[in-house]
């Protein structure tokens, strides 16, 4: 929807009709139907309330089915969302009761529209407008994500008349803090949140009726405890509360201990209540992630966890294998891998920045045949957005990247909340009316950058060069694939002191996964090829030495010994 033109506007427009038909007595009528219009939405919000209580899930499969607001259901049905998913058909109807939800799925599952459905409802029922100030807070842990989770609720919001801001790191906070008041929804990362809780005066989080943290459990991480927490501070606690992430293993217990034991602080024994294990379990209340759930001041929460007993823990759709070979043969093993599917799109995981950007310029120089694209933390944020829309674009292409791929293209955390760290806000007044050249591409001021994101399409492979650091980080690596109940394939490359204790790791959470064997008839080794080019490019030379030397420290920092021994890594063979 446009702006909402004034009262001003509408006089004027009128006016000059007098003028035209001068001596014809015609009333000047502002705000036409306004007082029939409101009367009519006042009915429709009772009509809905009533219907929130009356909601049978076992009955809705499509969206159509649930008692949401015309505004909303015209947004779905324009970006063809027809059919419930199983997260969403389980939550929405909670969440529109004004329950605060601990939502658990699959990646690829549709968790996104289950937040941002009851979003705009609650705040269609609050009859908020641009007046009424900051209503919903959206917080997610990567700037990428905050991105799609926009571009999501600027489509299908696009019929309500809220402001929407997008609070990320890479632009001018000044710029900012002048608009920030105005808007109604923010999609933010929690340092740059923080900082305008901190240092912008007109910043007003107080009347806030409803709070999503996506990706809940990194964002309750040690890395951002103190950020929420003060956050948190800022924030009434009357608000609704919704958390949803994809590997929340553990809620169920920590919901469990939360309503038998709230204000237990020690030691105390309790069942697990997977139907599958009620064998008696120690549970320390006191631990981080009870703690998380407690100091966020659910009340009462209904835990959804629709795949948790699932036979798997990834998409069914998905197939997944590895491969074990030795240090110095994964480069074989990816130039071979991507040499036999130059037609396909390919994801391929590295441990560290470093090395996606040498084994981007070194495979750029051995020219495969196929896009090459990398994609890590240290790139500039448009730069970074740029690489991605490249990818998204091409039917096959492989894409170099870090674990900023890994949730919705993105773990680059937004732990800083320095003054120098600048973001970039993009503010409308109406979800629809942003600002865009001719032919809808984004705007060159940098003050309204907006971005079409949202997730990989098509990826037909996702390939794990460097072992995960555990099963979770695997499974939101290949959930860049098999999307929404599509099919895809995964690789994962481990070595052979990594195989016995991620295999027993992705056993227990339920990662189906195969181990090939690699034909040697069919390796390409282009080792040669590459020291004749080390040979020649110092640069290059160096950018190796570099890789090699940040893969080793990744490897020794990594807390789970069992897995990752840097002192069974074959070194002097890999240098070479």
């Amino acid at each position: 929807m446009m702006h909402r033109t004034s009262s001003e506007d509408i006089g004027h427009i009128n006016n000059n009709n007098n003028v035209k038909n001068k001596g014809k007595k015609n009333k000047v009528r502002l705000f036409k139907n306004k007082k029939k219009h409101s009367m009519r939405q006042h009915d429709n919000i009772s009509l809905l309330q009533e219907a929130y209580e009356r909601i049978n899930i076992s009955s809705v499969k499509l969206f159509k089915d649930l008692p949401l607001s015309e505004p909303t259901l015209k947004g779905l049905n324009a970006c063809n969302y027809m059919e419930l998913t199983d997260i969403q058909r389980e939550s929405i109807g909670l969440s529109l009761r004004g329950c605060d939800i601990l939502g658990a799925a699959k990646t690829g599952s549709g968790k996104t529209l289950a937040f941002l459905v009851p979003l705009l409802e609650r705040l269609y029922i609050k009859q908020w407008d641009r007046c009424a100030g900051i209503g919903a807070l959206v917080i997610t842990p990567t700037r990428e994500l905050a991105y799609q989770i926009f571009e999501t609720l600027k489509l299908v919001g696009t019929h309500h008349d809220f402001s929407a801001a997008l609070l990320i790191g890479g632009k001018d906070l000044k710029f900012e803090k002048t608009r920030i008041h105005k808007c109604n929804i923010l999609i933010c990362t929690p340092g740059r949140l923080l900082q305008h809780m901190e240092e912008n005066p007109q910043f007003d989080c107080s009347y806030i009726q409803i709070l999503v943290l996506d990706e809940a459990d990194r964002i309750l991480d040690l890395g951002f405890q103190t950020t929420v927490d003060s956050i948190l501070e800022n924030l009434p606690a009357t608000r609704q509360t919704l958390l949803f992430s994809a590997t929340q293993t553990k809620s169920q217990n920590m919901i469990y201990c939360y309503n038998v034991f709230p204000k237990r602080q020690d030691m105390i024994s309790c069942y697990d209540v997977s139907p599958k294990r009620r064998e008696m379990i120690t549970c320390l209340i006191n631990t981080r992630s009870v703690r998380d759930l407690a100091r966020l001041s659910l009340q009462d929460p209904m835990y959804v966890s629709v795949h948790e007993h699932a036979r798997h823990s990834t998409p069914e759709g998905l197939q997944q294998s590895y491969v074990v070979c030795a240090l110095e043969e994964k480069l074989s093993v990816l130039w071979s891998f991507i040499k036999m599917h130059l037609k396909q799109k390919i994801l391929v995981f590295m441990a560290t920045c470093k090395q996606v950007k040498y084994h981007y310029d070194m495979f750029c120089r051995l020219r495969p045949g196929t896009t090459l694209l990398a994609l890590y933390g240290s790139l500039h944020q448009l730069r970074r957005m740029a690489i991605y829309e490249s990818f998204c674009r091409k039917s096959n292409a492989v894409l170099f990247a870090t674990d900023i791929a890994a949730r919705g293209l993105g773990r680059n955390w937004d732990t800083s909340i320095s003054p120098s760290s600048a973001v970039e806000l993009n503010t409308t007044s109406a979800l629809a009316n942003y600002a865009t050249e001719a032919g809808g591409r984004p705007c060159n001021d940098p003050h309204f950058y907006f971005l079409c994101v949202t997730d990989f399409p098509a990826v037909d492979w996702v390939v794990q060069l460097d072992c995960p650091e555990d099963a979770h980080t695997y499974i939101h690596r290949v959930g860049r694939t098999a999307r929404y109940q599509l099919g895809g394939e995964s690789l994962l490359v481990l070595l052979p002191s990594e195989e016995q204790g991620m295999v027993e790791q992705m056993s227990d959470t339920k990662i189906p996964i195969t181990k090939i064997k690699i034909n040697p008839n069919k390796l390409q080794n282009p080792v040669r090829k590459m020291e004749a080019l080390l040979a020649r490019d110092p640069n290059l030379k160096a950018s190796a030495q570099r890789a090699f030397v940040t893969y080793a420290k990744s490897v020794f920092l990594m807390k789970n010994k069992q897995v990752f021994n840097v002192g069974a890594l074959d070194t002097d063979a890999y240098s070479k």
